[in-house]
């Protein structure tokens, strides 16, 4: 029975805990899938500039490497921030009653949305460089026709 002599109070912290929990075990499983995608369109990236000897098309493909090059190292940063919530979560859930006290709600909703913004930019980048590319190959494949 908790202090205040509420026995379903332990409950629900219990289940607010499980429901952050899932936050970051999401929020990790996206982050490392994006780390291996990044990974992919980094090793992609670097075939093409083996391939290709237009100047003014690896200039551009430049400009996109280095955005995912930072966009690497970000979802690394935000992976390591989730880990540290998820250990301090694991403590708190050893001793539910001091959770109030403890728990950083604000800091968890801020960690969420650094994740949700990164996810947005990082789509955003994807979408422009894939858009980059089949433009660059419809007008390669085009000006061989004409």
């Amino acid at each position: 029975m908790q202090p205040n002599g509420n026995p379903q109070a332990t409950d629900l912290v219990k289940v607010s805990l499980e429901y952050f929990q899932t936050d970051l075990q999401r929020w990790r499983k996206e982050l490392e899938f994006t780390c291996q995608e990044l990974d992919r369109v980094n090793h992609r990236i670097e075939d093409m500039v083996a391939l290709f000897s237009d100047t003014d098309f690896l200039t551009d493909l430049k400009h996109y490497q280095n955005p995912f090059t930072r966009k690497h190292e970000l979802a690394n940063t935000l992976l390591h921030k989730v880990e540290l919530d998820k250990k301090e979560t694991a403590r708190l859930a050893e001793d539910p009653y001091t959770l109030d006290e403890h728990f950083n709600m604000q800091k968890h909703r801020t960690l969420g949305n650094e994740i949700l913004l990164f996810s947005r930019l990082y789509t955003d980048l994807w979408h422009a460089f894939n858009k980059f590319l089949l433009i660059k190959v419809f007008l390669k494949y085009v000006n061989q026709k004409q």
